[in-house]
């Protein structure tokens, strides 16, 4: 700390054995937070107390004199009279930099406010910002920024007031909002009650008619989103209300009988809540019932709480299961259609969807057919499209069933084996083979995936094909509130470019000719060589050879690996081309799956024909994989969610298993129900969105007896919809943890460390008068007669409370011609030591004052012994 004559500084800190001041000998006034009606801005290095934190100018863009470097574990730096003029729900940016993960926390007046992430940024002038959103009161406030391991370099704190509210009914923090019915801010045509027992706080509200209603004006949330609400009330008849946010209708609460007015139950409803003040009003449709409280948790994306399980079936003239009707109704007859609120729902899948080689009036044709079948039938739907294999083109019954261009036809749209020759594009045009059956009917050419051309062309076919027809269809049951009918769009079919070989890669792709389909016209050439494609894709895009090569040594790489990661690029871009035209149409991120093999999860070799992990991800969809341990398509979990975290830069650790199968060919991979109710659990609770099951319908012939009950058995599963984040709570204050899981008959356990907490036996956990001993991991079990899960632990840490015991006071200090003089008091019974670095990291005592100092100075003079730097004072018991 860089201090002068008018500074003033009482450090706070949790390590009472050792307390320091810093001082300088080159004073440099501190920089303080401005005086504003509505934002603040301030330096790291003007902080007013810290431990283990240092002033640095090494890391090269900071702003201001320097930056601020928090060293270890507990280590913190504290600003002081942070003058607000009016207090309310501030963002508060801080900029800093690191060279890996260096996670903490920010702690406001005196109580914790929120986790710090802090990721890595990268070495030298990598600056980046991180958010947080706080409540801040009017006058002078404290913020203090704590490190949990070893800690980043703080180089600006800067905030801005995000609305003008009154004070909250309670400030939002990350264990979420407990509302009472009775301390509503407006009432009409209620009344406050408590003569009915099993109700929280003082009483709840006895409803009246039609439009009687309660409202909070107070409900403040420090972030956008939908907020998952839950509605505690109790009522002997089916008595809907209406839910308002902000004057809309938000949706309806249903209310139904819980067969006596002692009798509470739980109703969820998702909120769409604005940053700051926010109004909730809850009107009674007809005769209300009792209203206990609201319970809002933390946002949460709505993908989150629906897992489908996808039967897929294949088209009228492709694939096994080729007629839409038998197969929903075998679903229908051996699932049952979902319910509107279930969170696990099976779906039909309509695959080889050919947006390649068909009319976009065809597909248009096979869209609304099986929506249609879906409105009907109550049978969620999930379309897989195939816009690589192109499979169909032979099979064409109909001049008018062609596709308005015919891809194969032109050079510019297909692929070929090597670069042009002479500026002459080539004509020999090689047909590819994988020999999957005689069903499989490639199309005469590959598609030239990287080829502008062509990408504009697949996007149209999408657009018009499949996402204008499916646009309709998804605002009608938007409008019905049925969105769940829409189950998802898997793009990009095994997005590949051909790369044959007999062993090279573990690749499995070889060239074969066709055991049954006579009279296809196979290309001889490709038979047990290897052949690489993909030059046409580069062509398009501006590469040659000779580019390639120059390139690839400039990199230091080969040549063949320079080829490969550049079409590795090609089969990113064009999923990525596909998910976007899907995100223009409305569609989100966590219904749109992108498609590849799993393979280099499992520590195979990549290549063209198996691509790395990273090619399917992008921003506008959820990867998506072929998974098959039983198979050719193996995997592995957690190798496969650090590859997609890496591609994301992020802890997003969602995920699709777009193939996998319950039979395939005389291979049955479900011969036991609970078994394999087991494998499905674990990919559902380690990421999975959805499962589709390959070739397995119509589901009463096709699938075996133990698929289908696995397949029931996962219907009624609970479903862990909600859980608390991770928590910073000081010593001796309370805490309240939240799991909120569906399904029936749903029993909690909760367990600390991995042991069980005694009579912890509901969804909800409240921890009073807090220990450190406390800190630790709570996750909870939660069970039904079906089965039983565990859910992911959130970290609970319990940090010293901020306290003033036996810390200095600085009362001045003075630096004149190379002599520092530092006066303080303090407690008694202390002994004080000056010490001295040029770096400070390093400490050196260099004097000394005995114990039983109240008040007292110290002088010291720079010389060459002792040189200009930084001082500290340490505080000894």
């Amino acid at each position: 700390m860089k201090l002068n004559a008018s500074t003033h500084a009482r450090l706070k800190n949790n390590h009472p054995v050792l307390k320091t001041f810093l001082a300088f000998i080159c004073i440099v006034p501190c920089v303080r937070a401005e005086k504003s009606t509505d934002e603040f801005a301030l330096q790291a290095e003007s902080f007013s107390a810290g431990y283990d934190s240092a002033v640095q100018t090494e890391r090269s863009g900071y702003t201001g004199s320097g930056y601020l470097d928090l060293k270890s574990a507990g280590a913190y730096a504290e600003w002081e009279n942070i003058y607000i003029a009016d207090g309310g729900i501030y963002t508060v940016e801080v900029r800093y930099a690191c060279s890996a993960d260096c996670p903490g926390y920010m702690i406001i007046n005196d109580s914790a406010a929120a986790p710090l992430a802090f990721p890595a940024t990268g070495i030298g002038a990598c600056w980046n910002s991180e958010q947080v959103t706080v409540m801040l009161n009017s006058g002078s406030n404290t913020i203090r920024i704590a490190s949990t391991g070893e800690g980043p370099d703080i180089d600006r704190i800067a905030g801005s007031i995000t609305t003008d509210n009154p004070p909250p009914l309670t400030s939002f923090a990350p264990h979420g909002i407990i509302a009472q019915a009775e301390n509503y801010t407006a009432i009409n045509s209620c009344s406050a009650a408590s003569a009915h027992s099993g109700y929280t706080g003082t009483g709840y509200i006895d409803y009246g008619s039609a439009g009687s209603y309660i409202e909070w004006n107070n409900i403040i949330v420090g972030e956008a989103g939908g907020y998952l609400a839950l509605f505690t009330y109790a009522t002997p008849y089916n008595r809907p209300c209406s839910v308002y946010v902000n004057g809309r209708n938000a949706g309806q609460l249903s209310c139904q009988s819980t067969g006596d007015w002692a009798n509470w139950a739980e109703e969820r409803l998702e909120l769409p809540l604005n940053t700051g003040r926010n109004t909730v009003r809850i009107t009674a449709v007809g005769a209300g019932p009792n209203l206990d409280q609201m319970e809002l948790c933390s946002p949460f994306q709505r993908s989150d709480d629906k897992q489908y399980a996808i039967i897929e079936g294949g088209g009228p003239d492709q694939g096994p299961g080729r007629n839409d009707l038998d197969n929903i109704n075998a679903i229908l007859s051996e699932l049952g259609a979902p319910s509107e609120n279930a969170l696990r729902k099976p779906a039909y899948g309509l695959q080889q969807l050919r947006i390649l080689t068909r009319s976009t009036d065809v597909i248009r044709e096979r869209i609304n057919t099986v929506c249609s079948r879906a409105d009907s039938t109550g049978i969620p739907v999930w379309l897989h499209l195939d816009p690589i294999y192109a499979w169909g083109a032979d099979t064409e019954t109909n001049p008018t069933d062609a596709p308005r261009v015919k891809y194969w036809n032109d050079p510019e749209m297909r692929e070929w084996r090597e670069f042009p020759t002479d500026g002459q594009l080539p004509t020999y045009i090689p047909r590819f083979w994988f020999n999957w059956g005689e069903w499989c009917t490639p199309a005469p050419a590959f598609p030239a995936i990287g080829a502008p051309k062509f990408v504009d062309f697949a996007c149209d076919q999408l657009r018009e094909g499949v996402l204008q027809p499916l646009s309709i269809w998804r605002d009608k049951w938007k409008a019905e509130d049925r969105e769940y009918l829409f189950a998802g769009i898997n793009v990009g079919w095994e997005t590949m470019l051909p790369y044959y070989s007999a062993n090279k890669f573990n690749s499995g792709i070889t060239a074969a000719y066709p055991s049954q389909f006579a009279g296809m016209p196979i290309d001889e050439n490709l038979i047990g060589v290897e052949t690489q494609f993909g030059y046409a894709s580069l062509h398009w895009r501006g590469w040659t050879e000779e580019l390639l090569r120059a390139t690839a040594a400039a990199e230091g790489i080969s040549y063949d690996q320079k080829l490969q990661n550049e079409l590795y690029r090609c089969i990113h871009d064009y999923m990525t081309a596909l998910a976007k035209e899907c995100a223009d149409m409305g569609i989100g991120p966590d219904q749109v799956y992108t498609h590849i093999v799993a393979l280099e999860s499992a520590q195979y070799d990549v290549s063209t024909a198996r691509p790395p992990i990273w090619t399917a991800v992008n921003p506008y969809s959820t990867p998506g994989f072929t998974m098959d341990n039983r198979g050719g398509a193996k995997f592995e979990l957690t190798r496969l969610k650090d590859l997609i975290r890496k591609a994301e830069g992020s802890r997003n650790l969602r995920f699709g298993c777009v193939e996998t199968y319950l039979k395939l060919g005389d291979t049955v991979y479900a011969t036991d129900a609970a078994a394999f109710n087991t494998e499905m659990q674990e990919l559902y609770s380690r990421g999975a969105r959805t499962m589709s099951f390959y070739g397995t319908s119509p589901l009463n012939v096709r699938a075996p007896e133990a698929g289908i009950d696995a397949l029931n058995l996962w219907k009624d599963i609970p479903v862990i919809q909600f859980q608390s984040d991770d928590q910073i709570i000081s010593e001796t204050d309370s805490v309240r943890l939240t799991f909120y899981a569906t399904g029936s008959s749903i029993s909690y356990q909760w367990l600390f460390n991995g042991e069980a907490v005694p009579d912890a036996t509901s969804r909800s956990l409240t921890l009073n008068a807090l220990t450190s001993g406390q800190s630790g991991r709570y996750s909870v079990i939660v069970s039904n007669t079906q089965s039983r899960i565990v859910s992911n632990p959130l970290q609970l840490m319990v940090v010293p409370p901020v306290t003033d015991d036996v810390a200095p006071i600085l009362e001045s200090s003075n630096s004149t011609n190379g002599n520092l003089t530092i006066n303080y008091s303090t407690d008694s019974g202390y002994r004080y030591v000056l010490q001295q670095s040029t770096t400070m990291t390093n400490w050196t005592g260099v004097l000394t004052n005995t114990p039983a100092f109240v008040h007292g100075n110290i002088e010291y003079s720079a010389n060459p012994t002792n040189p200009a730097g930084y001082y500290r004072v340490t505080v000894e018991n």
